[in-house]
């Protein structure tokens, strides 16, 4: 279960998919639309955000939970508050 899950950045999700981003089980990959113009690009922030919706995705597929897998809504919120855990950590 295991397996590493390569992220590449793309310059064209937004423009010739309308979607900041997508899980790719078949070839084990996370796109996220790259930092572009402001047109089409996204900030940093939203990129991580991006990610942790698209790990979420990710996990349910894993779990073979389409039910919940198909929950934007959940998935949306999921991966804000795991994005908000990762950008705001604090060590000392």
């Amino acid at each position: 279960m295991c397996r590493p899950i390569d992220v590449v950045f793309e310059s064209d999700l937004v423009d010739k998919r309308n979607m900041r981003g997508g899980a790719r089980y078949r070839v084990n990959q996370i796109a996220i639309q790259a930092d572009a113009p402001p047109a089409v690009g996204m900030p940093y922030d939203h990129q991580v955000e991006t990610y942790f919706h698209e790990v979420v995705h990710w996990i349910f597929n894993l779990l073979e939970r389409e039910d919940l897998n198909e929950d934007e809504k959940l998935i949306e919120q999921m991966g804000k508050l795991l994005a908000q855990a990762a950008l705001t950590a604090r060590y000392e």
